[in-house]
């Protein structure tokens, strides 16, 4: 499913592929990949989704992400 994704320091946004399935763990490193060009990789990264971090662990799916739904990746 697509979800928007974007990044603390990148200029652009991004559409990035994922499985419900996935971990934000997952979904993060997908984010890094794809911004690579323009965003150096940090260890850290967690992902917001609806105003808050999420777990690393958990599934995109048990977080409620869907298709189209906005997160957003900081750096700690």
């Amino acid at each position: 499913m697509p979800v928007y994704g974007f990044i603390q320091g990148d200029s652009m946004g991004l559409v990035v592929l994922v499985r419900p399935d996935e971990t934000a763990h997952d979904l993060a490193d997908r984010m890094v990949e794809a911004a690579a060009v323009r965003v150096s990789p940090r260890p850290g990264g967690r992902v917001l989704f609806a105003e808050k971090v999420l777990d690393p662990r958990v599934t995109l799916r048990s977080a409620g992400v869907g298709p189209l739904d906005r997160v957003c990746l900081v750096w700690v």
